[in-house]
């Protein structure tokens, strides 16, 4: 099997050290390091610096977008469908909670619904039941949360929730546990085994349009050789090393191009 093609973005330097994953796959990276006004809220001028960079390369079905910080990118990826679609959002934050100046790592999801017409609806898995607190009232209608507690058992109830044919994937890796990844935001307790039921089901039903996975482990230079930090980072290269497995040999076929399916009748 040929594989999908991944963009790395450079944002905070957290794939320099995952030579495993650049060794294994036909990566492209984008350098972003250097653009100010990026971590965690990204003010106007960095986006348009951060965006007008991406666009210049290919578009790729993965892209990688560094620590669980710059999360918010995704918003530009979504910005670019142009046909209704879903978003999964796998994560164990709901990144709804408004921010009315900046868009940043934890409003982008609330900025999406209110602002991309052609985003429908978001399925959320992994997130706190208690976090439906954090999304606005007008919002809650086009926001469904699927518990990790009772996942597999969800999935019966998904199509019926379904609007679209076409989904988009965003996994944000905090929704796993510490066992599987090391972040630096709160985790929950997903593990990598228990989302594969979600996956096959998604490329049984729809299609998928584009996916980005979130959630290294950021660490300064000089500090990556200490071993706490090197566990952390090798961790992190494993799932991701594991997610993009998952993935291609869900939704790719032999060839690398991504499956298409036709939903059920919605």
């Amino acid at each position: 099997m040929n594989h999908p093609k991944v963009t790395l973005l450079n944002l905070d330097g957290t794939y320099e050290t995952q030579r495993q994953l650049q060794k294994l796959y036909d990566c492209q990276s984008i350098e972003l390091s250097d653009i100010k006004g990026k971590n965690l809220y990204c003010d106007d001028l960095a986006f348009q610096q951060l965006t007008t960079r991406i666009a210049a390369h290919p578009v790729t079905p993965i892209t990688l977008l560094g620590s669980g910080n710059y999360h918010y990118l995704s918003y530009y990826y979504l910005s670019q469908i142009q046909d209704p679609f879903t978003l999964i959002l796998i994560d164990h934050h709901t990144d709804m909670y408004e921010q009315e100046q900046w868009l940043t790592c934890g409003s982008w999801v609330a900025r999406a619904l209110r602002t991309l017409p052609q985003l429908d609806q978001v399925i959320m898995v992994g997130v706190e039941p208690d976090s439906i607190t954090s999304i606005q009232e007008d919002l809650r209608s086009r926001v469904h949360l699927l518990e990790e507690h009772t996942l597999k058992k969800d999935l019966y109830n998904l199509n019926a929730l379904m609007t679209t044919s076409s989904i988009y994937l965003s996994i944000d890796k905090d929704a796993f546990s510490e066992a599987v990844v090391k972040t630096n935001w709160s985790q929950g307790c997903l593990t990598l085994d228990s989302i594969q039921p979600l996956l096959s089901y998604l490329t049984q039903h729809f299609n998928l349009i584009g996916t980005d996975i979130c959630g290294e482990w950021p660490v300064a230079p000089e500090k990556r050789l200490l071993s706490m930090n090197q566990i952390y980072i090798q961790k992190n290269e494993k799932a991701n090393l594991d997610l993009i497995h998952r993935i291609q040999h869900t939704f790719f076929d032999s060839d690398g191009i991504t499956r298409s399916r036709q939903a059920e009748p919605l």
